[in-house]
């Protein structure tokens, strides 16, 4: 050590009492040229590394306080903490930055992968039916006295015009979707009329609907033309997959937290085949379907998904438990609002 010097090698400070006696001043030195008489530097420690000092002099001889020294020191401590944290902090700006241009690349190469996919898919699954309408017309001039040709391509033609119809209809609302229109809603009276659109199909096959409506639902916040199409999507994709004398059962549960509201709970369950757990966590996907076509099922690969996508419009979330065999449920969680919070003129 110095002459004149003193380390508080607890804190790596460093005190000089007597500047003008210590053997290291240089005459060109900063303190040589402003006069000090004492002077204490304090290191700015973090991470074990000196990242800057923080000195102090006195210049009438009188020394620094101990009080001073050790109120430096404290400070320093702090002061390095707050350099670290703000170095940290700019590190992490420049990293999400980096990470947002990195998630529009990204995003970027999706769409058009999406959009690739989408036109595949699209020239796939309109070929089929075109084909089967193209034979149609081609022979009708030829087959026209025959009246099972006339009834079963008349058929076959009709259905296949309704299927592409459909296609499209549900690739407009993927590519284009509509601006949702929110307002005070009777989510109950929905899950009603929606249960009775299906009621023909869930009839014919002696299927028990059975509804548990929770009469403290009340009136949410929703936009009930895409809601619409979400129950209407899932109980018939319900009905499809339940055998005859199964059941699909309705569920809306009025979600609360200490007497405050939390939204509002769907249930749609079905006592059908079910989904193999290999395909459970794609069924959102778009174009992936588990319905083969058959004479019995068939499908496009997009109602789950636009279902998912009318679900996030409300804030909220869809999930699908099922298990092979005993059928599945589809569980939908959306925020709602309290009793308390309806306007008079909408109550």
């Amino acid at each position: 050590m110095t002459p004149g010097t003193n380390r508080d090698y607890g804190t790596g400070s460093e005190y000089v009492p007597d500047v003008q006696a210590s053997q290291d001043l240089d005459e060109n030195s900063l303190l040589a040229q402003i006069k000090s008489t004492s002077v204490y530097v304090a290191p700015l420690i973090t991470r074990s590394k000196v990242i800057g000092v923080i000195t102090i002099d006195e210049i009438e001889g009188r020394g620094i306080p101990k009080e001073t020294r050790e109120t430096l020191d404290i400070f320093t401590q702090q002061l390095a903490i707050a350099i670290e944290n703000a170095r940290l902090y700019r590190k992490l700006q420049e990293q999400m930055s980096e990470l947002q241009r990195s998630h529009a690349l990204l995003s970027r190469a999706e769409k058009f992968s999406f959009l690739g996919n989408l036109a595949a898919r699209l020239a796939h699954e309109i070929k089929n039916p075109m084909t089967a309408i193209g034979t149609f017309i081609q022979l009708l001039p030829r087959k026209y006295d025959d009246p099972d040709f006339r009834k079963n391509f008349y058929s076959l033609a009709m259905e296949e015009t309704k299927r592409v119809n459909r296609l499209i209809t549900e690739l407009l609302d993927l590519v284009k979707p509509r601006q949702s229109v929110f307002e005070l809603g009777n989510l109950n009276d929905l899950m009603d009329k929606m249960s009775l659109l299906i009621s023909p199909q869930s009839n014919a096959k002696r299927i028990h609907l059975r509804k548990d409506l929770d009469p403290e639902v009340g009136l949410i916040w929703m936009d009930s033309e895409k809601m619409k199409e979400v129950v209407l999507n899932l109980l018939s994709n319900a009905v499809e997959f339940t055998p005859e004398d199964g059941e699909i059962r309705l569920a809306t549960t009025h979600l609360t937290d200490k007497g405050r509201s939390e939204g509002v709970r769907v249930e749609i369950g079905d006592s059908g085949v079910g989904i193999s757990p290999d395909h459970l966590d794609k069924i959102f996907d778009p174009y992936f379907t588990t319905k083969h076509r058959s004479e019995r099922h068939n499908g496009t690969g997009l109602g789950l998904f636009i279902a998912h996508t009318n679900i996030v419009a409300h804030g909220g979330t869809i999930e699908a438990r099922s298990k092979e065999g005993e059928g599945t449920i589809f569980t939908i969680t959306i925020p709602g609002r309290s009793r308390e919070d309806i306007p008079d003129e909408a109550a």
